[in-house]
């Protein structure tokens, strides 16, 4: 599932004209995973990510999907991705 949000923002206006607009994008994200076979949830995940960006020129604006990778990566691997135990530099096996 997914939530998305998106405003434009007047930062600066000198006698009426709007000199810099930004846009702010929020992304709402829900992720579920699934074990088809067995029909049980295996994990689950949500984030969140708001972005502004100056409406200087259409191309200075940060693309949706790019917003949305970024996203997904960090609620997969930080949610639904086992994660290894940490070991401290000092207690590293040598090898």
């Amino acid at each position: 599932m997914a939530d998305f949000n998106q405003t434009l923002v007047d930062r600066f206006e000198f006698a009426g004209i709007k000199i810099v607009r930004n846009r702010v994008v929020t992304l709402r994200l829900w992720l579920q995973l699934w074990d088809t076979r067995a029909g049980r949830l295996l994990g689950e995940s949500s984030g969140e990510i708001t972005t502004a960006t100056p409406l200087l020129s259409p191309g200075q604006s940060v693309p949706l999907d790019t917003i949305a990778r970024r996203l997904w990566k960090k609620m997969i691997n930080y949610d639904l991705l086992p994660r290894q135990p940490r070991q401290s530099r000092a207690f590293r096996r040598l090898e």
